[in-house]
């Protein structure tokens, strides 16, 4: 890869001046030199992708035994580092199936991402991860709007180590701004088994879609249709329960010190048999 080299934007000034003691032109580690200068630029461009505008420094050296020293005689100006970058800057990470991209707009940035990985521990648990999302900011850098237009977690085998068997996938979509946002989240499980406190549950599945909404009123969590639950067999010491269906529409709120769950109609529970 070639990279350029700095050029200095034309108007340009540079001058220095020079103080030297030369005992023995063939002894360098004897001389004695020192001296102060300075470069005023009208901008440093580097290729295409930046321009450092205005730019003035005075420097000061001085050499010694042998050694040469450069240090700021005052402290140097940049007034103002511009970026100039392609319509979009894009790094693929192919490692872990990632993405990052920058696009600049006349208004500010938009930078996007995305990511998918998986990982867990062999023969027990498998979990998979995928994102996709953009965030724009204002010319300051301050966050303005955001979309996550995919977000999904799978996880299969052994979920809760000797209580919890089967499948999760929770997948949703988000998007507005930073102080006001909603967006849909979908719970999907499939559980072979579930223990808990004296409670065993077989063959289990659970269909939750909610909508979340964030803004002045704090963050609220609404179901899109109700939380649909089956069990095929529930035991609880002698008490066996078989066919158990339940659909149960909710809603939860924030309160100051927690939160608040409802129902918002009429659910019901179904035994097949007791």
């Amino acid at each position: 890869m070639d990279i350029p080299g700095p050029v200095l934007v034309a108007p340009t000034r540079a001058g220095f001046e020079l103080d030297a003691y030369v005992e023995d032109l063939l002894d360098p580690g004897g001389w004695k030199v020192s001296g102060e200068g300075f470069v005023e630029t009208a901008g440093v461009q580097l290729g295409s992708w930046f321009t450092m505008e205005e730019a003035d420094a005075a420097l000061a050296f001085a050499m010694e035994d042998g050694a040469l020293r450069v240090w700021l005689a005052e402290s140097a100006t940049l007034a103002a580092l511009v970026p100039k970058l392609p319509e979009a800057l894009r790094l693929d990470i192919p490692a872990g199936d990632a993405w990052l991209e920058a696009r600049y707009l006349d208004d500010g940035w938009n930078l996007a991402a995305g990511l998918e990985a998986a990982s867990g521990v062999p023969g027990r648990t498998v979990g998979e991860l995928a994102f996709e999302g953009i965030v724009t900011l204002d010319p300051s850098g301050v966050p303005v709007s955001f979309s996550v237009s995919r977000i999904e977690l799978v996880s299969t085998g052994e979920l809760v180590a000797g209580h919890a068997l089967g499948s999760v996938r929770i997948a949703g979509s988000f998007g507005g701004t930073p102080g006001a946002w909603r967006g849909t989240l979908g719970l999907h499980s499939l559980l072979e088994e579930v223990e808990a406190d004296g409670l065993t549950a077989y063959s289990i599945a659970l269909d939750l879609p909610v909508a979340v909404t964030f803004d002045d009123g704090g963050l609220a969590i609404t179901t899109e249709s109700s939380a649909l639950l089956h069990a095929g067999e529930v035991r609880a010491g002698s008490v066996v329960m078989a066919g158990v269906v339940a659909e149960l529409p909710f809603q939860i709120g924030e309160l100051e010190r927690g939160i608040e769950a409802r129902l918002t109609d009429t659910g019901w529970i179904d035994l097949q048999a007791f």
